[in-house]
């Protein structure tokens, strides 16, 4: 019974690696020709293009002149941030000094990030 036990244990290993390998080299032959499938299908006037980053670009688009709504969507966020942990609270101060990324309401309250981190090393 160990004997049959370690020779499936051998097969499963040895499948298993050819598996994994047949998967990379499939994979690996395939990305020149996705990269030159691609960009002839995602331009930024293709309609399939917008509909997938219209989600992306709303969530980073500054909110309108309602100062109220865009303090509680970035204190939502740094309270979020915030919850998650230590990983997240360091993403959120590395996006608090991208303004080419982050809207400015955003940015306000992620900053807080930094002043909390400097107050718990004091």
């Amino acid at each position: 019974m160990t004997a049959a036990a370690g020779l499936y244990n051998v097969v499963r290993q040895i499948f298993g690696s050819v598996g994994i390998a047949l998967a990379a080299t499939e994979i690996s032959a395939g990305t020149p020709r996705y990269h030159s499938i691609l960009p002839e299908h995602v331009t930024p006037y293709s309609e399939a293009t917008r509909l997938w980053l219209s989600p992306a670009a709303a969530g980073l688009a500054p909110v309108s002149s309602d100062s109220g709504a865009a303090s509680a969507r970035g204190q939502h966020l740094r309270e979020l941030l915030d919850e998650l942990g230590p990983t997240f609270v360091k993403f959120g101060q590395l996006l608090s000094t991208r303004p080419d990324v982050v809207p400015p309401d955003i940015i306000a309250e992620l900053r807080g990030l930094q002043e909390a981190a400097a107050e718990r090393r004091e």
